[in-house]
Formats: C-alpha cells, structure tokens, sequence
C-alpha cells in the first residue's frame, strides 16, 4: 500500500468524470465538491498483495503522523495512479473502506472520498515538518517475494 500524505490548511475535491478503465461496477457514486479545512489528506493505491497486516501498518502510521501534526482530520482519496502494481478494484474498494472502519475505530474523523473518478482537486499546504509525507507498506517477506516474482513475470499476478 502506498500512501502521500499532505497537511493541508484548506484543500477542496470534485468529481469530474468516471474512469473509462475501471470496472463500472466499482465506481462509487459522484460526490459534490467538498471543501475541508486543517486536515491531513491521504492519497491512497492499494496494491495486489495488500491485506490486513499493511491496514494495520497504515493505520498506526497515520496514528503517528496525527499525534506529530495535531489531532486533524483524515481525508482518503483513492489514487491507483501511485503504483504499477495496484490492486484489482474490488479489492482496492474494499481494502479502503477497511481502513476507514479502522482508522474510525482508533477515535480518528475520516473522509473518504469516492473511487473511481477523475478529480480536480487543490491543496493549500503548510511547510513545516510533515507537511508531505510519503510511505509505503510492503508487509511480509512472503509478499515481498511475491512482488517480485510478479514483476519479473515469473508468478502471474492471477495466481
């Protein structure tokens, strides 16, 4: 799982078109434009091997990025744009929706924005320590492996 991570004094999101290279099944609702204030936006691509164990691990990265920066909100735009190996969009949607319920879970406020449209978007950031912040979550030596396998076209991302 990737993440970018930016602490915006004022940010605003809208939906301009639904994606013609994704399953329309998918795609959520258009949502209005929203407009937030002194939030922490994430950009978030699930990748093909994510599972529980990384939604934890962002979870309490995004819990330790809080307490650095000051209790905030949490905006959660989808983003498959950060990886080549993202994850089919069932499992994305769904990967995404875990870790609202989690994040929730730990006494966060989250917004979650809709999947499967092209956005335009501004962001007001501040510049101080944390303002942009990037990770990314490869969880365990056995998905390691199998990343690799996978972009050396030894394991079929299928299998």
């Amino acid at each position: 799982m990737i993440l970018d991570c930016y602490q915006c004094s004022s940010c605003h999101f809208e939906d301009v078109e639904p994606s013609t290279r994704i399953d329309p099944a998918t795609i959520s609702p258009p949502q209005t434009r929203a407009s937030f204030n002194n939030v922490l936006v994430v950009f978030v691509c699930v990748e093909r091997y994510d599972g529980r164990e990384e939604l934890e691990q962002v979870a309490t990265e995004l819990g330790s990025l809080i307490t650095m920066l000051g209790k905030r909100p949490i905006v959660l735009c989808p983003n498959v744009h950060l990886s080549i190996d993202k994850a089919p969009e069932k499992q994305a949607v769904s990967l995404i929706g875990e870790l609202e319920k989690l994040l929730k879970e730990r006494g966060q406020e989250v917004h979650r924005l809709s999947f499967g449209y092209h956005k335009r978007y501004g962001l007001e950031c501040n510049g101080n320590v944390g303002s942009v912040v990037g990770r990314r979550f490869y969880g365990s030596e056995h998905k390691q492996f199998l990343r690799l396998m996978t972009r050396l076209g030894i394991c079929p991302p299928e299998s």
